[in-house]
This record gives structure tokens, sequence and C-alpha cells, in this order.
């Protein structure tokens, strides 16, 4: 009981730190859907991995083979439908908080990743639908003499799960690393994007509202995460009457952002931007760009719509609604 306690509570950190815990707005239940969205992932694929390393292969004997399946298989499967009707809830709500949109889902790097997470997930269910509506039904209706053959192909339907899934946790694992797409567009809606070419990376600067006055500096750097205690600076200078040089240093938000605020563009006209990214001793590199700075900027995107904490008790009741399911549909 005590090790079941840890490893339902061991998600908590990872959602604490998602893109979830950044939203100002109903930030507490989008955490809690995050939690809820890996803790059902954690389920369902630590399964397929007992299933796989313990019983598949622990099974030589074609008695205790038919016996434990029989019994195996119908709980996982129950136990799997559960994990994806919260997946499927849960994955819903975060789209909807952090993309929002077709155009986000194909138009940014978050969103492009999240569509190959999707395609494999599609995938995965086709075989794991397989899985629960022939295999297993074969595997309990069939006579000893063709039970081997069905029990392969069990074997190399989890194999070709695990795989998938794999894959899936490197694009989730990516998505960590990027801006949300509803953020990316909303900066390209209300503000400026400025690229810059630095060690062969297209390297964007985003200025939201992108006009003269308050702003919001954003730099995302693609690829490789730089190393820590990277420093990434911007060097404003006046294209009109000489006011000298305004430096900002940029605070890291991920491994591949960096952002910050400042109201340095005060005039409006011509800016020349040097972006510069260094790490003492190891690496610089720098760009100059030149914008038009204009007296007000286009106005940000509304918001999306959000749950208030009364959406967790909604979930809570949803997950009991699919477990009375699927409890219902086994009887």
């Amino acid at each position: 009981a005590i090790g079941v306690v840890i490893a339902a509570l061991l998600p908590i950190p990872v959602s604490m730190n998602a893109h979830a815990a950044a939203l100002e707005t109903g930030r507490t239940t989008a955490i809690a859907f995050d939690y809820v969205h890996t803790l059902s992932a954690s389920v369902w694929f630590g399964g397929l991995i007992l299933l796989f390393g313990v019983l598949i292969r622990a099974l030589r004997t074609q008695v205790p083979r038919r016996t434990v399946l029989a019994q195996a298989l119908p709980r996982f499967s129950a136990m799997a439908l559960v994990c994806w009707g919260l997946l499927a809830v849960t994955g819903l709500y975060a789209w909807w908080l952090q993309v929002g949109s077709w155009d986000g889902l194909r138009e940014t790097q978050y969103g492009q990743s999240l569509l190959f997470k999707l395609i494999l997930v599609g995938v995965v269910f086709l075989i794991a639908g397989l899985n629960l509506l022939v295999i297993t039904r074969k595997l309990a209706q069939t006579d000893p003499a063709t039970q081997p053959r069905w029990f392969g192909r069990l074997g190399y339907a989890v194999i070709a799960e695990l795989v998938l899934t794999t894959l899936i946790l490197l694009a989730v694992g990516r998505m960590t690393s990027l801006q949300p797409a509803r953020d990316v567009m909303a900066a390209e809606q209300s503000g400026q994007t400025i690229h810059y070419t630095l060690d062969n990376r297209d390297v964007t600067l985003q200025i939201a509202p992108g006009a003269a006055g308050p702003n919001h500096f954003l730099v995302t750097i693609p690829g490789e995460p730089v190393p820590d205690g990277t420093e990434t600076l911007l060097r404003l200078t006046f294209a009109g009457e000489s006011i000298g040089t305004k430096e900002i240093e940029l605070s890291r938000s991920s491994p591949t952002v960096y952002e910050t605020h400042g109201s340095e563009l005060g005039i409006a006209g011509d800016w020349e931007i040097e972006l510069l990214i260094r790490n003492i001793g190891e690496f610089e590199w720098n760009d100059t760009q030149t914008i038009s700075v204009g007296a007000t900027g286009s106005a940000a995107p509304a918001p999306p719509w959000r749950f208030g904490t009364g959406g967790i008790v909604g979930l809570l009741l949803l997950g009991i609604g699919l477990v009375g399911f699927v409890v219902a549909w086994r009887v």
C-alpha cells in the first residue's frame, strides 16, 4: 500500500513543472489535469512493460499460460480502457490550453510534435484494440494446438505497443522544451517576430505588443539546449537621434527559451536589435536585425476559456464514471 501511494505521488513534481504550471488563470485545475494525464499514461505503459516482461516471458507451458492470461488480459484491458478515457479527456483539455487551433497544430514546432504524438497514439490504439477484440478472445477460445500461434502474436503486438509508446514519450519530451503553440501564435499575432541566424540555427525573437513602451521579449533557440550558464542579451540602438545603446539580459525560462519584460523600446521609429548568445570561454554568437516600432501594437488574441477548481471535481466524477462503465462492460 505504501508503494502504491508513493507511485501515485511521483507524477506531482512533473506536473508542477509542466506548461500547465505556467498558467495564471486556472492553474490548479490545469496541474490536476496534467497529473491525471501523466498518471494514466504511467499506469498503462507500466502495465505493458509488466505484461511483456513478466507474464508473457515467464509463461512457458501451455496450461499455466492459458489460465493466467485468461485472468490477466481482461483485467489489463479494463484498466487500459479507464486510462485511455482519462488520457483522451485530459489530453483534449491540454490541447485546448496549449494549442487551441489547427494553425497552431500545423505551423508551430510544439504543434508538430503533438501531431506526431497523436499519429503514434492512433496506431497504438489500433494495436491495442486488436489485442482486446481479437487476440485475447482467440487465446480464450482456441484449442491448445493453435494457442502458441496466437500467444506469439500477442507478444509481437505488445512489443509494437512498447516501441511506439517509447517514441510517444520522446515526442512528449521534446514538447516540454518548446514554447506552447498558443503562446507562439499569440506573440506572432500581437507583436513582431524577428529571425536571426546563429550557429546555423534559426533563432527567433518575439516582441509583444511590438510597440513603443513596455514589451515582452522572448528568444527561442531551436535544436539542442544550450549549456547551463549561457547568457542571452539584447542590445538596442535607436536609428534616429543618438540616445546610446541599451542592453537587456534575458532570463532562462526553459531549456530553449529566454525571456524578460522591459520598456527599452520607448520611442517609435527604427531600431537595430543585436542578439548575443554566449557562454564565456566556450562560444559567442551574435546577429543584428533592424525593425520598425510603431506607436501602438496590434491587440492580443483573447485567452482561452479555462476550468475553475470545479473542473477537478468534474474530472474525479468522470473517472468514477469510467470505472463504472468498464466494470459494467466486463460483467
